[in-house]
């Protein structure tokens, strides 16, 4: 069994990987982190060997099955019927906006990432049209938006269409979601 310490130890590690994973290079590293925590642990004689590969297997894929639950205010196997469909009719989408994001199609779960993007870019246009009250952390997350989306980007057809591309992408998810929930 787990130790009491060994628990608490991954309680801080999951804390610590939602806190600081925010892009899909970041995840990568902090997977790695993850098993050398695993490893630690056994080091210190808190876990057993054969339990270390099991225990970041488990916590490894629960990290990863709850980054959809970081879409706020939408129920997550809901959120995976509606991506599920989707990503049937609107994967080459998803790929040009990873692409234009540099977010690696190897990342697990990469297109719930660029939903989120999407989602996240749904709230900016809400703003930028008055829809919605701007406040400051609002303004820069917009910001930041547009800058990862007009980045490397020569002239402004180009964000215009990965704009474009976004809001299609969130429209039909809303529209998928209401008809699976």
């Amino acid at each position: 069994m787990i130790t009491q310490t060994a628990r608490a130890l991954f309680r801080i590690t999951l804390i610590d990987f939602f806190m600081s994973a925010r892009t899909a290079v970041a995840e990568h590293v902090i997977s790695h982190d993850l098993k050398l925590r695993c490893l630690q642990l056994n080091r210190s004689k808190v876990i057993k060997h054969e339990n270390v590969e099991f225990l970041f297997s488990i916590y490894s894929k629960k990290l990863i099955m709850d980054r959809i639950g970081l879409i706020d205010g939408y129920d997550e196997k809901t959120v995976r019927e509606s991506l599920d469909l989707l990503l049937r009719d609107r994967k080459n989408e998803f790929r040009e906006l990873a692409e234009s994001l540099k977010i690696p199609r190897t990342t697990d779960d990469w297109e719930v990432i660029i939903l989120k993007f999407c989602l996240d870019f749904e709230d900016c246009f809400r703003i930028w049209t008055d829809v919605e009250e701007p406040n400051s952390v609002k303004n820069n997350k917009c910001m930041t938006i547009m800058r990862e989306i007009s980045r490397g980007k020569k002239n402004l057809s180009e964000v215009i269409h990965l704009q474009n591309i976004a809001q299609t992408l969130y429209t039909e998810f809303h529209q998928i979601y209401k008809r699976v929930s």
